[in-house]
């Protein structure tokens, strides 16, 4: 589980880069729950248990995104497609799968 201190405007933010497939890919993997629904603070994303779609490797590079945000140092949408397009080449070579 990974618990994060983010604002609204910086979880809008981080959506709004995602393209919109992608987005409702994200938010059918994840619940998001906010107790007891603060303005601003701590929200909890936790992985739904049953859905095998969402793996550690891809958990990790979510949180790992996350955190980028909450430092400021996010990406634009060229930027965040390069690296999810080289991303899926380095786990399909790894995979011994062509690209």
């Amino acid at each position: 589980m990974l618990t994060i201190d983010l604002s609204d405007e910086q979880i809008i933010t981080m959506f709004e880069q995602l393209p919109e497939a992608r987005r409702e890919r994200l938010l059918n993997h994840f619940v998001v729950a906010r107790n007891p629904y603060p303005e601003e603070g701590e929200w909890t994303i936790e992985s739904v248990p049953g859905d095998e779609r969402m793996d550690a490797e891809t958990f990790a590079a979510v949180r790992e995104g996350i955190e980028q945000i909450q430092s400021g140092q996010g990406y634009s949408l060229e930027e965040a497609d390069d690296r999810v397009a080289a991303s899926l080449a380095e786990w399909a070579r790894t995979r011994g799968r062509k690209v």
